[in-house]
């Protein structure tokens, strides 16, 4: 399963969590405090060196980036 770091109000997420639903993909959606600084968690992944959202987390893959996602 997907793990999706996430906020409910970015429009790049919902995006994102539309395409992953409409595709029947499953995912874990994680929501993220909004200073980048204080997503502690998204940060702690090995791969990722900003603390951007969207984040999808498939095992040791992490996409950030919208477009990035859907492609």
């Amino acid at each position: 399963m997907y793990r999706l770091f996430q906020r409910e109000d970015c429009p790049f997420c919902a995006k994102v969590r539309h395409f992953l639903t409409k595709n029947g993909l499953s995912y874990e959606a994680i929501n993220v405090p909004k200073l980048g600084s204080e997503r502690k968690e998204l940060l702690a992944l090995s791969s990722v060196k900003t603390p951007e959202v969207p984040a999808l987390v498939d095992g040791d893959t992490v996409i950030q980036d919208s477009a990035k996602i859907i492609e």
